[in-house]
């Protein structure tokens, strides 16, 4: 065996700069839309499917350094957890730089 002599921590956890505390967090959806999605095709056994239809909501938030705008999908008769379908989208005016928080993908429990 060959002995090493160990070196302090190298590994030591550098500091991390301070998590930004971005205005409107607890911003909730304000405008609602309901949209009707493409229709379905025929089908040959059980005949004309039902047209289907999806809540679009949506909130947005301005001032000189940063914007915000929320979107919500919300699927009728459809119980999902509570950050599913929802997507924010950040600017930093003063960085000149956007941020996507997709907090889950819309998707369709078929």
């Amino acid at each position: 065996m060959t002995d090493t002599s160990t070196s302090p921590d190298t590994t030591a956890e550098k500091e991390a700069p301070p998590a930004v505390e971005l205005p409107w967090a607890d911003v909730h959806v304000e405008h609602h839309k309901m949209l009707r999605l493409a229709p379905l095709q025929t089908d040959r056994n059980t005949g004309v499917r039902p047209l289907r239809f999806v809540e679009f909501g949506y909130a947005e938030r301005n001032d000189k350094q940063h914007s915000l705008m929320r979107m919500s999908i919300a699927l009728p008769s459809q119980r999902v957890r509570k950050e599913q379908n929802h997507l924010d989208v950040w600017v930093d005016h003063s960085e000149n730089a956007f941020t996507s928080a997709r907090t889950a993908a819309c998707r369709s429990n078929r």
